[in-house]
């Protein structure tokens, strides 16, 4: 399957990706999501969620924050996992902050920092440290 992906600044990137028939079904019951915070005050300024398939990416900045997890809260009831870079140690505890009902999704992450490190260990640019 081939997809056009188009970046922030524009530019458009067709990536041709195959996957297995379980993988889809596991995609299919996942939703993808991303968090940005603010060093300085811990406050949640961004934020993105997709499910797999067409279906429409919730985007927010800080002003429309409320209405993207009150949308995500939603499409969860219809998820098992969700997907991230660092959302063990990094946004679900921020996310369990501002929303402590999204608690649920807690028990089954998939973290790709995580895999990253399974994956390829002797890559020292995402080492990840359990302790």
């Amino acid at each position: 399957m081939r997809r056009p992906v188009t970046g922030d600044k524009g530019f458009e990137l067709n990536i041709a990706v195959t996957l297995s028939e379980p993988a889809i079904e596991l995609l299919r019951r996942c939703v993808s999501f991303d968090i940005e915070v603010n060093p300085k005050t811990a406050e949640i300024f961004a934020f993105a969620a997709v499910r797999y398939g067409n279906g429409a990416a919730i985007r927010a900045g800080k002003g429309g924050l409320a209405r993207a997890l009150d949308e995500m809260d939603a499409g969860l009831s219809q998820s098992d996992h969700c997907i991230g870079h660092n959302i063990v140690r990094h946004d679900l505890p921020h996310l369990a902050t501002v929303r402590p009902n999204l608690g649920r999704i807690v028990h089954a992450p998939i973290d790709t920092l995580w895999l990253n490190s399974l994956a390829f260990p002797r890559d020292r640019s995402c080492t990840f440290d359990p302790n």
